[in-house]
């Protein structure tokens, strides 16, 4: 908890503080951890199950008092070494030969990378200020999306197994099952659809295709 607080929230105070003398503008990065009910949630759909997600939320409330644009998201693609995404993982599992249990419980529905940099951009341009989710459209299970990136990286998916999140023993916290994100709210800023997570997958798979 203590953690949590001092990297999440007190950091965040600091910038805002620093963001006041400065009249500037703040994105803030938010997460999707705050959400846990059934379906697609709406920004207002908010349920705290954790530390992370509670210091997430007192972090956005921290954005509030500035001039901010908060963003709810997940993303995905090439990592850096000093960082391995949730794809470096699962491409680094998958070639070494080792199992991967894979949550057929747990919905999300992140951005690549790529996508979420255009989008804040975008932001950046804009300047447009409140709370956002930042996702893909329809979303998917966490084995459906391991499945799904392995079969276009043209890797074997016999060592992924499906479980239930409840089963995993190697989880220390509870983790919210249901973050899925209803994106109706920030298209309609953009004026646009946000692509497909099958369609975020394939760009990713290109991605990492291009960098073997």
């Amino acid at each position: 908890p203590n953690d949590a607080y001092h990297h999440n929230v007190q950091t965040l105070e600091n910038i805002a503080h620093e963001i006041k003398k400065l009249n500037s503008y703040l994105i803030h990065i938010s997460t999707d951890h705050v959400y846990d009910k059934k379906g697609y949630n709406i920004e207002e759909d908010i349920k705290l199950t954790n530390y992370y997600a509670f210091s997430k939320y007192a972090a956005e409330k921290v954005a509030e008092s500035v001039e901010s644009c908060i963003l709810r998201t997940n993303f995905f693609g090439l990592g850096r070494e000093e960082r391995e995404s949730f794809t470096d993982w699962i491409l680094k599992t998958l070639l070494s030969g080792d199992k991967i249990n894979a949550f057929s419980d747990v919905y999300f529905n992140p951005l690549s990378m790529t996508t979420l940099i255009l989008k804040l951009d975008e932001i950046k341009n804009s300047k447009f200020t409140g709370v956002f989710n930042l996702g893909s459209r329809y979303g998917m299970s966490k084995s459906e999306f391991i499945f799904s990136f392995a079969e276009e990286m043209g890797l074997p998916t016999k060592n992924i197994k499906k479980i239930s999140v409840d089963n995993a023993n190697f989880i220390k916290t509870y983790r919210p099952k249901e973050m899925r994100m209803d994106v109706s709210k920030i298209e309609k800023v953009f004026m646009e659809k946000m692509p497909s997570l099958r369609d975020e997958i394939k760009l990713v798979a290109e991605e990492y295709n291009n960098e073997i």
